[in-house]
């Protein structure tokens, strides 16, 4: 049985720009390489959330210029979470950054040739997203911060001749690689390929995204499923002796993340 599929519409509405006489855009007067750069684009924003492998189907009618997607219905849905979340941020933070740039360039068009583009869908047709000379979508550069956690998970890969290294693949942040120096694994008695195992790291991660990069090992952590409460009040108990002056934690958070 087939998936189902629906359209991703994209329209671009102006002029053509070039002539002595303008006229309204159009398929016939839409230059090939400004076609080229917007499939171009297009595919960028769809194939980050496109999982299955069957084809991007394409279509190009008037009014405007409409250029359609045939994509599955569940590549659809989450292109609309998407637009939901650009369009409730009324900015680019925390997308993939392909999708956000592809985004910009439709910005960066709409800007420079006074056009105004709108993505929707036939799926969902009440999401769509607006772009216009007057919106301001453009990426934003990534800021990251510095900092020590502890990630728990299971070790599927350890070792490395010239840059040694653990992976560890954790529910939180998926599988993610810290480097460790070869006389910390010399030193370890036991078998731990597969087990599950905490460890403190350091790492650079990204104010707007949460994504771990850089990550170096600190320490291994004794880890255990089983909850103990007792442990769990004692940390609340102090936490709340610590921040009992914050008033509002959410932008002191957001303050010491830079």
């Amino acid at each position: 049985m087939s998936e189902e599929k629906g359209k991703l519409i994209i329209s671009i509405n102006g002029e053509n720009e070039g002539e002595s006489l303008k006229e309204k855009l159009s398929p016939s007067n839409f230059d090939i390489s400004e076609l080229i750069e917007v499939l171009k684009h297009l595919e960028n924003l769809v194939k980050p959330v496109h999982d299955d492998k069957s084809p991007i189907s394409y279509n190009i009618k008037t009014g405007s210029v409409l250029n359609e997607l045939e994509i599955s219905k569940d590549t659809i849905k989450r292109l609309n979470q998407i637009f939901y979340d650009v369009n409730y941020k009324r900015n680019l933070e925390g997308i993939d950054t392909k999708q956000a740039e592809a985004i910009e360039y439709f910005q960066k068009m709409s800007r420079e040739k006074t056009r105004n583009i709108k993505i929707t869908n036939t799926i969902d047709p009440r999401v769509e997203l607006n772009i216009t000379p007057y919106t301001n979508y453009k990426v934003v550069e990534d800021l990251e911060v510095d900092i020590d956690l502890t990630l728990y998970g299971k070790i599927t890969y350890i070792g490395g001749k010239k840059d040694p290294a653990l992976h560890l693949d954790t529910q939180e942040h998926g599988v993610v690689t810290v480097r460790i120096k070869e006389y910390i694994l010399k030193r370890i008695k036991e078998n731990i390929i597969y087990k599950e195992i905490g460890l403190n790291v350091s790492a650079k991660q990204s104010i707007y995204t949460y994504k771990l990069r850089d990550l170096s090992f600190l320490s291994f952590v004794e880890y255990s499923r089983e909850y103990d409460c007792e442990y769990m009040d004692s940390l609340i108990e102090n936490g709340r002796e610590v921040w009992k002056d914050i008033t509002d934690t959410d932008n002191w958070l957001k303050a010491i993340r830079g």
